[in-house]
C-alpha cells in the first residue's frame, strides 16, 4: 500500500518544473545479469522495568530479469538466508522457517514498470508445500484460528503476492522509488499527503511526505527520503486492550499512578522514516534503509531494514 501511495505521488510531481531538477530514468535493468542485495534486518524490542532484546539477520536476495514484457519484466528472485560466518543472527533462522513453510527458495514472478510483483509463476508449488505441511501438522483437522499458518493463509487469500514479498524483504524497499517511466523531479522539494489510507497496514490514516532529497551526480544517483506517522488515536485503539491491561498491571503493583505515569503507560504511536539511493544510469535502486518505530504504552519496538546492491 506504501508503494502504491508513493507511486500516485510520484504520478503527480512528473510535471513539476524547477530551476533545479533531475530526470530519473525508468527502471530498465539488464537483461540475464544477477542484482545481489544484501538485506540487514535489526530489530529491538524494550519493555520498562522488563529490559532491552534485539534481533539482528544477515542474508541475501538476487534478482535476475529474464524478459521484458507488454507491461513490465519476467524475472527470477533467489533467496539465501545462510548469514556471515562472523557474528549471531537470530532473525535468520526466522527467515529459515519462513522458507521452509513456501518450500521455495527461487520464485519467478512477472512484475510490473517499477519492479513490484504482480503474478507468480510457480506452478501452484507454494500453495501445494503449504497443503502438504498443513496435513502433517494438523492430518484432516481445520487449521486452528489465531496459529501461524492460519494468519498466513489469511494473509495470502487477502494477497496472492503475500508469499513473495516474505520470501523476498527486498523488494519492499528496493521498489519504493523506482519509476515505471522517465519522471522529472525538483530537487529538495517536499510533498506532503494526508489522512492516507492503509499506510500501515489495518491501522487508520496516517500522513505521509517524501523528498527527493539530494542528487550525487559524480555517484550518478539520487536520493530519495520519507517520513510517514500512523494517526496515533487509532494506533491506541487498535491496542487498548494491551494498554489497559499494562494500566491495570501498573495500579496492582504501584497504587495510584501520576498523571505523567498514565502518560507513559497511555502513549502510543507508529512512524516510518527511510531512504533509498537510485541508480540515474538504469533506475534500479542500489541502497535503501526504513526503520519503523511503534510505541504502545511501556513497550518500544524498532523494526531497521537496510538493503545494499553488491558490485
Amino acid at each position: 500500500m506504501r508503494s502504491l501511495m508513493i507511486g500516485l505521488a510520484l504520478a503527480c510531481a512528473a510535471g513539476a518544473a524547477s530551476a533545479e531538477s533531475i530526470t530519473l530514468p525508468a527502471f530498465a535493468p539488464a537483461l540475464g545479469k544477477d542484482i545481489v542485495y544484501r538485506v540487514e534486518t535489526e530489530t529491538t524490542v524494550s519493555i520498562v522495568d522488563k529490559g532491552t532484546k534485539t534481533a539482528r539477520g544477515d542474508f541475501h536476495n538476487t534478482l535476475n530479469v529474464s524478459e521484458r514484457l507488454a507491461d513490465g519484466f519476467r524475472g527470477r528472485w533467489r533467496v539465501d538466508p545462510q548469514p556471515p560466518a562472523q557474528g549471531t543472527f537470530e532473525s535468520n533462522d526466522l527467515y529459515r522457517q519462513t522458507i521452509g513453510v513456501y518450500g521455495l527458495t527461487e520464485v519467478e514472478i512477472d512484475i510490473n514498470a517499477r519492479g513490484q510483483p504482480v503474478r507468480l509463476n510457480d506452478g501452484g508449488a507454494i500453495k501445494r508445500h503449504m497443503e502438504d505441511t498443513i496435513r502433517r501438522t494438523f492430518g484432516t483437522s481445520p487449521v486452528p484460528p489465531g496459529t501461524v499458518l492460519d494468519t498466513m493463509l489469511k494473509k495470502i487469500a487477502a494477497d496472492p503476492m503475500f508469499p513473495v514479498r516474505a520470501l523476498v524483504p527486498a523488494i519492499n524497499l528496493t521498489t519504493t522509488m523506482q519509476s515505471g517511466k522517465p519522471r522529472d523531479f525538483e530537487i529538495g522539494k517536499v510533498n506532503t499527503t494526508t489522512n492516507v489510507p492503509g499506510a500501515f497496514g489495518d491501522t487508520a490514516a496516517a500522513s505521509s511526505s517524501w523528498s527527493l532529497a539530494s542528487v550525487d551526480r559524480a555517484a550518478h544517483t539520487a536520493t530519495f527520503t520519507w517520513n510517514d506517522e500512523a494517526d496515533p488515536n487509532a494506533v491506541a485503539d487498535r491496542a487498548k486492550k494491551y494498554i489497559d491491561g499494562e494500566v491495570a498491571a501498573a495500579r496492582l503493583q504501584h497504587g495510584t499512578l501520576s498523571a505523567v505515569q498514565l502518560l507513559e503507560l497511555t502513549s502510543a504511536s507508529t512512524t516510518r522514516k527511510g531512504v533509498a539511493r537510485v541508480s540515474l544510469d538504469d533506475g534500479v535502486t542500489v541502497y535503501a534503509e526504513e526503520t519503523v518505530s511503534t510505541r504502545l504504552g511501556p513497550m518500544r519496538n524498532d523494526t531497521t531494514v537496510r538493503v545494499t546492491r553488491e558490485p
